[in-house]
C-alpha cells in the first residue's frame, strides 16, 4: 500500500464524501511521524541514487516507500508527480506486470483520489486491480486494501449499487483472511453501511451499523476514529 524493509501501519488515509479509502502507508499515524517519515524516504532515495543508480532496484523500492509517505502526508498531489516518474522506470526495470509495478500504480490510483479526481482514479483502479489479484493474490492484504480503495472511490461517485455489492464480496474475503475484527475489515463495513445509507436503505444500514459499533467499541475503543464515525452514522441514518 511499497512498504518494503520499512514499518507500516494501517490508517484510514482519505475520507472521500463520507466513504473512507483504507490503505497501508509507512509511517505513523500522526503528522509528526508521518513528516519525519517523509525525511527519511527522501533521504534514503538521494542515498541509494547516489550509491547504487537512479534504476537500481533498491532505489526503486526507497521511491515507492516515497509515495507511500507522501500518501500517508496525504500529499496527493506530490505522490502522482514521483508516481509518474517513477512506472515507466519500474515498467522497463521489473515489467509492466511485476508486483512492485503494480503497486505503484496501485498508489497511483490513490493519489488521484486524494486530489478528488475519481473518475481518472477508478480507471486507474479497474485497470490495477485484476491484475494484483492475478499476479500478487486475490487474497493478498494488498489486493484486499486495493479493493477497499476502489469501493471508496466508486461510493464517492455515488455508485452505491456496485459498492455494496463489492463492499459485502471484500468483507468476505477480509473476514477469512485477516478476521471479523481486524481493524480494515471493520472500515469495510463502515463503508458497506454508508452506502446503505446513500441509497436510502436506512434499515439495513442500521442493522450493519449496530453490529459494527458493537465490535469497534469493545476491539478499538469508544474514542477511535472508526468507533466515532459509526456512531454518528447511526445517528444520521434514520
Amino acid at each position: 500500500m511499497p512498504f518494503i524493509s520499512m514499518k507500516f501501519v494501517f490508517t484510514p488515509a482519505v475520507v472521500l464524501l463520507g466513504f473512507t479509502c483504507c490503505c497501508a502507508v509507512v509511517g505513523c499515524a500522526t503528522a509528526g511521524g508521518g513528516l519525519k517519515a517523509c525525511r527519511d524516504a527522501k533521504a534514503l532515495v538521494a542515498k541509494r541514487t547516489k550509491e547504487l543508480g537512479a534504476e537500481n532496484p533498491k532505489t526503486l523500492y526507497s521511491r515507492t516507500n516515497l509515495i507511500a509517505a507522501m500518501l500517508d502526508l496525504e500529499q496527493g498531489e506530490a505522490a502522482e508527480k514521483e508516481g509518474r516518474e517513477l512506472l515507466p522506470i519500474a515498467t522497463r526495470v521489473f515489467g509492466a506486470e511485476y508486483k512492485e509495478t503494480l503497486v505503484i500504480r496501485k498508489n497511483l490510483a490513490l493519489s488521484l483520489a486524494q486530489q478528488g479526481r475519481m473518475a481518472e482514479a477508478e480507471k486507474e483502479y479497474r485497470t490495477v486491480l485484476p491484475l494484483m489479484q492475478r499476479v500478487i493474490g486475490s487474497d493478498s492484504p494488498k489486493t484486499l486494501r486495493c479493493r477497499a480503495d476502489f469501493i471508496a472511490v466508486i461510493g464517492a461517485q455515488g455508485k452505491n449499487t456496485e459498492a455494496v455489492r463489492e463492499s459485502r464480496s471484500l468483507i468476505a474475503a477480509q473476514t477469512r483472511v485477516l478476521g471479523a475484527e481486524n481493524v480494515e475489515t471493520l472500515w469495510a463495513r463502515y463503508n458497506l453501511a454508508y452506502a446503505l445509507h446513500q441509497m436510502g436503505r436506512q434499515e439495513e444500514c442500521q442493522k450493519e451499523i449496530g453490529e459494527l459499533l458493537a465490535v469497534a467499541e469493545r476491539v478499538l475503543g469508544r474514542e477511535h476514529s472508526l468507533t466515532v464515525k459509526a456512531g454518528r452514522l447511526k445517528k444520521t441514518a434514520v
